[in-house]
């Protein structure tokens, strides 16, 4: 365990999630800014109930963070903490697909047009007496290719930020994407700020001008609302606000 930049870091050689593991020593009085570095998972999950795979080449945590954020504004921390990851690797091609997913190019066309996902983000809330009382930050990172390469099944699907024969320093990363989490949670409570944080995500989104389909919802995707919400444009203009789903592309080119 190391103690080092407001974080109180503990590395946990397996767990069957770290999510589950931060969960239960923040419900134990475990004071913002724990961390559970998991160096590998048996049921590491994402959001809808998917599992993430915890591999050599990546990186795998969860933050105990607390707050006064307001239940219905949970959403805005899931963007925030993309746009912080975003900000650790301010030297690479970042992109973003919502709400929670973080994306680079490839050169080869797959489920994601032009891209890959290479980490993805889970948010969770503790509530006790009718409260919110933490919130566990969840972010698995794909640093480098799994030894051998990804599962068949996720091809056209997963990538990684760098090359296979990459060996990037895990903890110098770690503390570069705590620190950018850090600082664009704040962000999360203040309308103008979150506004701002919702308008950078917009100009790395592979969302952005697409035509989507997301909780049933069919249209242009135009941009996040004021509490994370995905602006989904619809035929006659009609804006609707979808405020959680898996968004699907269709095969229609981007417009502006």
């Amino acid at each position: 365990m190391s103690s080092t930049g407001g974080f109180d870091i503990h590395v946990v050689e397996d767990v069957s999630s770290s999510q589950d593991e931060a969960l239960r020593r923040a419900q134990a009085g475990a004071p913002a800014g724990t961390v559970v570095w998991a160096q590998a998972q048996s049921a590491g999950r994402g959001r809808r109930g998917r599992s993430w795979v915890t591999h050599a080449g990546s990186l795998a945590f969860s933050l105990v963070w607390r707050g006064t954020l307001v239940p219905e504004k949970l959403p805005r921390l899931t963007l925030c903490t993309a746009a912080g990851v975003a900000s650790a690797f301010a030297d690479e091609d970042i992109w973003i697909k919502w709400p929670n997913d973080l994306m680079v190019p490839h050169a080869q066309p797959g489920v994601f047009g032009p891209f890959r996902k290479w980490g993805g983000i889970l948010v969770e809330g503790s509530f006790a007496g009718g409260r919110l009382d933490a919130v566990i930050i969840g972010v698995g990172l794909n640093l480098v290719p799994p030894p051998g390469g990804f599962d068949p099944a996720l091809s056209g699907r997963a990538g990684s930020l760098w090359p296979q024969g990459t060996r990037p320093d895990d903890e110098a990363v770690l503390h570069a994407v705590l620190n950018g989490i850090a600082a664009a949670s704040v962000r999360a409570g203040d309308d103008e700020a979150f506004a701002a944080v919702g308008r950078g995500l917009w100009a790395r989104s592979i969302l952005a001008g697409r035509q989507v389909v997301v909780d049933g919802v069919h249209g242009r995707a135009r941009g996040i609302g004021p509490n994370g919400a995905l602006l989904v444009e619809q035929d006659g203009g009609q804006v609707v606000p979808v405020s959680a789903g898996e968004v699907s592309l269709a095969e229609h080119p981007p417009t502006t």
